[in-house]
């Protein structure tokens, strides 16, 4: 995916070819229908991954974090900052079939570890951890489109954790501080 994530944001999802993908890797063009059905399915691998590596418990930065309400604030400041400094990567996102319900579907178990870690530290008050979760993962969908479509400026990043960390029961003065520190 590496290749196809490369073309990605040189050329956009529009410009994505086949063809390129493979010689960029580097094997042979019916090599790639042996991983991928077609370019969607490759755009949304690169988004996928993408994604993942955003959040990861793994990530060097993650043990910087003692309290989960700055982990949330930062991951949620890294993936909409992210799209919104790399458009061709936002675009992408919005031209994948079923994009919302993919953006929560690759980010909701890695979220929900970190609600649920709150909650058990009782930093956060939620109730159902799923459904807060799908709530908060559509509402960042919604500021990156937002953003592309100029509706929101650059600080959507700091609105979204300030929104998520309101929505679990952190006090809007100490959200807001945390959302503009991470």
């Amino acid at each position: 995916t590496a290749a196809a994530r490369e073309l990605l944001l040189e050329r956009g999802a529009a410009g994505l070819r086949l063809t390129d993908v493979a010689e960029r890797a580097d094997i042979a063009f019916g090599s790639l229908y042996t991983y991928f059905e077609n370019k969607e399915a490759i755009v949304d691998a690169v988004l996928a991954t993408t994604l993942t590596a955003m959040i990861a418990a793994d990530r060097p930065d993650a043990d910087l974090y003692d309290d989960p309400a700055e982990e949330i604030a930062a991951a949620s400041r890294r993936v909409v900052r992210t799209f919104c400094e790399q458009r061709e990567l936002a675009v992408a996102l919005m031209s994948l079939d079923h994009a919302p319900e993919r953006f929560v579907e690759i980010l909701a178990p890695r979220s929900e570890e970190l609600l649920e870690r709150g909650a058990a530290a009782g930093r956060f008050t939620v109730g159902d951890v799923p459904a807060v979760t799908a709530y908060l993962l559509a509402g960042g969908f919604e500021l990156i489109r937002g953003v592309l479509d100029g509706r929101f400026d650059a600080d959507a990043d700091v609105i979204c954790a300030d929104i998520a960390l309101r929505a679990v029961g952190i006090p809007p003065e100490e959200a807001g501080a945390i959302s503009r520190r991470v």
